[in-house]
């Protein structure tokens, strides 16, 4: 999925609520300067654009999500002149752009983190757990530059999530995963569901699905699991699982878009089903066949 075909649809799974590392090739790097960047500028400018904070301003401490640059092939790029010819072609290019969600490398004085994932010396994997260390910690806290500069947690990481939400939640993995009984063996007759009406909009004749399937919607599993307690308006009770459903998809546990009527219908249980629906359409013909392709070429 690598492919620059796949490109147009893989913002879908840019989320804000995640923490990216971009990882490049150094040498390559080196080497051809302009192809490495145009596969920078493509991740970094969708973080950036799809993963950025709504509200960004001096008082909102929430700066987007946070971005990690990993060079690798440290075992061709040992010179600390070459590493910092990458460091600075990287912050000259993107330090303006990144300024409030890239985290740096402070210890190493440097833009990216290079890693050498050949290498079992000591510290090399202590590189590697500094950086996994890192990671971590941009998600708790923000004592690393630049996010959050008081110290205070990523304000989204300590919300509090009402019991009926996990509940919801719970209901939803039901629905779209396997099912199995008491000694584990997976029910052959149950089909998991990877999508789902959200009951927000009214259903027609050219929805997905039959009027059999459409029984079941986000609306009445929410009803159910009390995630409008004390709610009595309809339209009350459609804008919170609007925001419960947009939660959810931050959180990379579904897909739910509510720009338009027609997205607001349906919401993705299985993110991968979407990927791979797209990929019917979307691919490298070349490299990705498929038998559906055998049998239309002898059908025409």
């Amino acid at each position: 999925g690598g492919q620059r075909i796949f490109q147009s649809f893989q913002h879908l799974l840019v989320v804000r609520r995640a923490v990216y590392l971009v990882v490049f090739d150094m040498q390559a790097f080196l080497d051809n300067p302009a192809k490495s960047y145009s596969f920078l500028d493509f991740w970094l400018h969708t973080i950036f654009i799809h993963a950025k904070a709504s509200n960004p301003s001096k008082n909102f401490k929430d700066k987007g999500a946070p971005i990690f640059l990993v060079g690798t092939r440290g075992d061709q790029v040992k010179k600390p002149q070459k590493r910092a010819k990458i460091s600075e072609l990287l912050k000259s290019r993107y330090a303006d752009l990144l300024e409030d969600q890239l985290v740096t490398n402070t210890e190493g004085d440097l833009f990216f983190f290079p890693v050498d994932n050949t290498s079992s010396e000591e510290e090399e994997l202590k590189r590697f757990n500094d950086l996994r260390s890192l990671t971590e910690q941009s998600i708790v806290t923000d004592k690393l530059p630049p996010l959050l500069a008081d110290g205070e947690p990523i304000p989204y990481v300590n919300d509090p999530v009402p019991i009926p939400w996990l509940n919801f939640i719970d209901e939803l993995r039901k629905i779209s995963s396997e099912r199995k009984d008491k000694d584990g063996n997976i029910d052959d007759e149950y089909e998991p569901q990877p999508y789902l009406r959200t009951g927000l909009v009214p259903s027609t004749s050219a929805d997905l699905d039959s009027d059999e399937s459409a029984a079941e919607t986000a609306m009445k599993i929410a009803q159910r699991c009390k995630v409008f307690e004390g709610i009595a308006s309809e339209a009350e009770k459609k804008v919170r699982l609007e925001i419960v459903l947009k939660d959810l998809h931050e959180l990379g546990l579904l897909i739910f878009f509510n720009s338009n009527e027609s997205l607001k219908s349906y919401v993705i249980l299985q993110p991968q089903w979407l990927m791979d629906q797209i990929c019917y359409i979307i691919r490298d013909f070349r490299r990705h066949r498929l038998r559906r392709d055998e049998r239309i070429q002898k059908s025409s």
